[in-house]
């Protein structure tokens, strides 16, 4: 835990006001002589604690800083854009007040490793301490919230270790914004350096259980290609990364003909980033990682289409990898071959699903005997995606299995009701292996129950309504249609609790490649915005930090 007091270099002061008129006479500076900040003339510590407002429901700001209000913060700390910020800053002041700008309340998560968890006395111990010294503090995180959509993180150390999609920190605010203990120790010694507001602290948002859901298979991502990548591929020699592709997230495919036959040649793809899902003319044939294997034997006639999905799993956040291209950013090899002459498709799913399943995919003769245009057909033709004339859609009944359980990847939903008015609840993905879930086309993120700490998922309240759609778009072993299994094997639950502590399974990391409330909450109106430069240690960049004044 990092519980030493750092010195700050201020950067430049501005007043900002929010939601409310500008106030006269307000004033924020710094007495050097004293080594203390000036609030409106008299001395001011800050006790500040950190929040993502993008990892947080817009509908539910106002009660989360309500709750750290209530925890005795006079402060908050989030991102902000640090363009022009640095301009005052030229040198490291010798005097100013102590600051300990991220003492951490926990930790974050990986992906096949357990839930990071810290003691709330040591968290309460600490802070005691540095209160003690008249320093400021900010506290990392107060609450962590949720990597929505494909926004997880990757840490920029030597292994390459995803960060799963709840970012819950071990916060004093759960990733749902509920109370902990530990919220309660942190308020219990704040209270000792200054008067906690008045009147009760904010209950929790309430939550619902909704139950099970049935869901269908709905296609494969071969089935729809057309719809999730409607411009068609980009064709070149060798593979493109995804950032050549203008795409910063999410899946790419990659596509060949094999001009040469090959019997158990090695199929080599060093460049994979992140996790590439390999089929065989349309028949799954195994998982490549940069965590490894990045190879995996194969056998195939010339003539045969190869493609792989390749899921970008996080970009890395800090250090020296911080440049990590995705796609496959180098060559590919079978046997002693070089594969050439690839067809790049970038798969734009969160854009396709308004539309993915309430219209067929089009064919190449429409109903009524017109052609479609003829860009269309001869992509169909030249792709083999379907090559003969039909006046109905090419669309799987399920999706191909390789002999391991391994599927093409596929599209899964399910529709359910709410009588009254929406609650907060937790999506259970037991069952399922790994994948992005969709509710009402919000990308809650991602899932992964097989590798875990993370089985739920969180679905705030604002995303639902009172008829529901559920999309998965699962990549490598769904629990239907299994010979071991039954249509009510088929399913996900909403549960009113987390589940974010789960038995993981544990997997070695690869190192980089170097080359490649009864009473009115209180008036949060007008807040004063500080904007300070932070020396953090050797493994940090100066960075910039928002402290929005609560009192």
């Amino acid at each position: 835990m990092a519980a030493t007091v750092k010195m700050f270099v201020a950067l430049s002061l501005f007043v900002l006001v929010l939601q409310g008129q500008r106030a006269a006479g307000r004033s924020f500076s710094i007495d050097y002589d004293n080594n203390t900040f000036l609030k409106d003339g008299e001395p001011f510590r800050y006790i500040s604690g950190s929040i993502h407002y993008s990892r947080v429901p817009r509908s539910y700001w106002q009660d989360r800083l309500t709750k750290m209000y209530a925890a005795g913060l006079n402060a908050i700390q989030t991102c902000t854009d640090p363009a022009g910020a640095f301009k005052g800053q030229r040198k490291h002041q010798p005097k100013g007040p102590l600051v300990n700008s991220e003492f951490y309340t926990g930790w974050l998560d990986h992906w096949g490793q357990p839930h990071a968890h810290t003691d709330k006395d040591k968290v309460a111990t600490y802070l005691e301490k540095i209160l003690e010294l008249n320093a400021s503090v900010n506290m990392y995180m107060f609450e962590g919230g949720t990597n929505f959509g494909y926004m997880n993180g990757v840490p920029g150390e030597t292994t390459f270790r995803p960060v799963p999609t709840s970012y819950d920190y071990d916060a004093p605010l759960s990733e749902a914004g509920d109370l902990t203990d530990k919220f309660y120790s942190i308020r219990n010694v704040i209270s000792k350096f200054r008067h906690l507001p008045p009147g009760p602290v904010p209950p929790a948002t309430p939550k619902a259980a909704y139950g099970k859901v049935q869901m269908t298979f709905e296609a494969t991502v071969l089935d729809k290609l057309t719809d999730l990548s409607p411009d068609g591929p980009i064709r070149a020699d060798y593979p493109i990364t995804m950032e050549n592709m203008q795409q910063s997230y999410g899946f790419m495919l990659y596509r060949t003909t094999l001009t040469a036959a090959a019997t158990g040649a090695k199929l080599s793809v060093p460049g994979i980033r992140d996790r590439g899902y390999v089929m065989l003319d349309e028949t799954p044939a195994g998982i490549l990682s940069r965590n490894g294997p990045m190879d995996l034997n194969l056998t195939a006639q010339a003539g045969q289409v190869l493609d792989i999905v390749v899921e970008n799993q996080g970009r890395i956040n800090f250090g020296r990898y911080i440049n990590d291209s995705k796609g496959i950013i180098a060559n590919v090899t079978l046997g002693n071959d070089t594969l050439r002459s690839w067809s790049i498709y970038s798969l734009d799913i969160d854009g396709a699903l308004p539309t993915l399943f309430s219209q067929p995919s089009n064919p190449a003769v429409d109903i009524d005997g017109s052609l479609p245009p003829l860009s269309y057909v001869l992509q169909n033709d030249i792709e083999g995606i379907d090559g003969q004339l039909t006046n109905q859609e090419k669309r799987s009944t399920q999706p191909r299995r390789s002999r391991a359980g391994q599927m093409v990847p596929s599209f899964y939903t399910g529709t359910f009701s709410i009588q009254d008015t929406p609650q907060d609840t937790f999506l259970n993905m037991r069952g399922w292996t790994k994948g992005q879930a969709f509710v009402n086309g919000f990308n809650l993120g991602r899932y992964w129950p097989v590798e875990g700490p993370q089985i739920t998922l969180y679905v705030p309240a604002s995303v639902l309504k009172s008829e529901n759609n559920i999309t998965l778009f699962e990549l490598e072993a769904s629990p239907c249609n299994m010979a071991q299994s039954s249509d009510a094997d088929c399913t996900v639950e909403f549960q009113d609790r987390p589940i974010i502590n789960a038995t993981v399974s544990r997997h070695r990391g690869e190192k980089y490649d170097s080359t490649a409330t009864d009473s009115a909450p209180p008036q949060l109106d007008a807040f004063v915005a500080v904007v300070l430069g932070v020396v953090f240690s050797v493994a940090y960049p100066i960075s910039t930090v928002l402290n929005i004044m609560l009192s």
